[in-house]
């Protein structure tokens, strides 16, 4: 029910859909406006929240049928005889551009068939209610920051790609355990939507999301991973005076692995580590990212205890972690040549969608000196055929 100075308006609804408003005025007079639905734009009666499926209004008996572009926005209203009585344009977001036409301010229904508070200029989604001039949701996620870190993004501020029919996404669980649950909310969530949202691979998701499902089932929760682990190599004396850059970089660790442990996951803290540490860790089912923190000596080695080396020739990961950060000299430097391109092996065991961050170059005692590379995962097999040939 909505009370305003000039009336009052119940609604009536099934399930998502409105389907019928009357409004009673404070001069005595009333109207009544009822919706006819159909199919929505997932070919099922409300499977994508009524977005493109309202069929057509009466406004107290007089008909009106709405017209969609191909996203089920609405983009004007026709009479009886087919003259436009109403006429819309908007903005990536939902921000009405223009609006024409002798009834454009009577039909509430307009941006992705929801339906417009006049009174405020938001949109009703079902949870939540949205601003379009803001671009963003009035109230936090329901399912908080499992949905992403902020809370407020309308479709992750891809409009044009992206859609939220009832402002909720895959519902995800992070409780400190190996695995995360991952829920599907409703019949459109899909394994590929998942991936994207945590960044990791499509072509990875029956190995991480443990599953030969070939759509998620509604409410069924798969496991994900949900491991963080964070390695520190050898360390020398004058890395815990002040300012150094690796006493930073620990630092930094310690603000992520706070941050992380609320949030939910779970975080191992491994000093002094060895080959096996880094082999294990790496081949952990349930691994989301790793971070590594100490020396390199070139081609992208690490240090491992006080006088090991560790190189990552070939892929050892289970699947393409989310994100592989090695934090020491020379941990990304150039490896081998593929097709005449510079490639780093470690990136094999990232994502396409994650990243792998390294170092170019040496860094000094209180400064890094060297280039920080980020760039995406190749999430492949490295096979060495040859010296200096590799495919």
């Amino acid at each position: 029910m909505e009370v305003t100075p000039e009336a009052t308006t119940t609604f009536f609804y099934d399930d998502w859909n409105l389907i019928e408003e009357r409004v009673a005025y404070t001069n005595g007079t009333s109207s009544t406006i009822s919706y006819y639905w159909g199919k929505d734009l997932s070919g099922t009666l409300q499977g994508a929240g009524g977005v493109g499926g309202l069929l057509y209004l009466t406004v107290d008996g007089v008909p009106y049928v709405p017209d969609y572009d191909n996203i089920g926005n609405i983009t004007r209203y026709l009479d009886a005889n087919g003259n436009v009585v109403a006429q819309y344009t908007y903005d990536a977001f939902g921000g009405t551009i223009s609006a024409t036409g002798t009834m454009c301010n009577v039909f509430r229904h307009h941006f992705s068939t929801k339906y417009l508070d006049v009174e405020t200029g938001f949109y009703y989604y079902g949870y939540r209610f949205y601003h379009p001039v803001l671009m963003r949701w009035l109230n936090r996620d329901p399912v908080e920051e499992e949905g992403g870190v902020n809370v407020y993004a309308f479709c992750r501020n891809n409009t044009l790609n992206e859609c939220d029919k009832l402002g909720l996404k895959w519902k995800i669980i992070r409780e400190g355990q190996t695995f995360a649950k991952a829920i599907p909310c409703t019949g459109e969530d899909t394994f590929k939507k998942l991936a994207w949202e945590i960044g990791l691979d499509i072509s990875d998701y029956k190995k991480w999301a443990h599953t030969n499902d070939s759509s998620p089932i509604k409410g069924k929760s798969y496991r994900i991973p949900n491991v963080k682990i964070y390695h520190k190599g050898a360390r020398r004396f004058y890395e815990s005076w002040p300012n150094n850059v690796i006493g930073n970089w620990d630092d930094i660790d310690n603000r992520h692995m706070e941050v992380d442990k609320k949030i939910g996951f779970q975080i191992i803290l491994k000093n002094n580590i060895s080959n096996t540490d880094v082999s294990n860790a790496l081949s952990l089912d349930g691994l989301y990212e790793y971070t590594f923190t100490g020396h390199g000596t070139g081609e992208g080695s690490i240090v491992t205890e006080d006088t090991e080396t560790f190189y990552s020739p070939d892929r050892i990961t289970l699947y393409g972690i989310h994100k592989l950060t090695l934090q020491g000299c020379d941990t990304a430097n150039d490896m081998r040549i593929i097709r005449n391109t510079k490639f780093v092996g470690w990136a094999s065991n990232v994502a396409v969608a994650g990243y792998f961050i390294g170092y170019m170059g040496g860094v000094n005692r209180f400064t890094a000196s060297s280039y920080k590379i980020i760039r995406h995962g190749t999430n492949s097999k490295l096979i060495i055929t040859t010296k200096g040939d590799s495919k």
